[in-house]
């Protein structure tokens, strides 16, 4: 298995580009079903992103973990030759990116299996009807 880079999100005012594929790769999918994923996950969920100039979440995963994912309607995946926005580590409001649910000891990854079944049972029980996901 290799080993993957030390990484924490930066502290200031900025938000900043950060290359995925390197300490992590990037899950995104619309909020309305990002949210009901995070719900499914409890505290096997990790860190999340949320853009709500985009409307749409982001976990970080292990690099190459989303290798052979099958594909789920509205969810996309980041890696190698990616760049992810993040918030810097302590913004949870405001403009701009901001953490759902900030990074903290032991939370930062997604278990990227975990992910994808709760992803999957979000995008089987129905599609969102908010047109804002679409």
């Amino acid at each position: 298995m290799t080993a993957i880079a030390p990484w924490q999100p930066h502290n200031g005012t900025d938000s900043r580009q950060h290359a995925a594929g390197v300490a992590w790769d990037a899950v995104a999918a619309p909020t309305c079903i990002g949210e009901q994923a995070v719900t499914q996950l409890r505290d096997a969920c990790g860190a999340v992103i949320r853009d709500e100039y985009g409307h749409r979440l982001y976990w970080l995963v292990p690099p190459g973990a989303v290798r052979g994912w099958k594909p789920l309607p509205h969810v996309e995946e980041f890696g190698p030759a990616c760049w992810i926005t993040v918030p810097p580590a302590d913004r949870t409001t405001g403009l701009g990116p901001c953490w759902l649910r900030p990074p903290a000891e032991g939370r930062l990854l997604t278990n990227s299996g975990s992910l994808h079944a709760a992803l999957s049972r979000v995008c089987g029980v129905g599609r969102c009807t908010n047109s804002r996901c679409l």
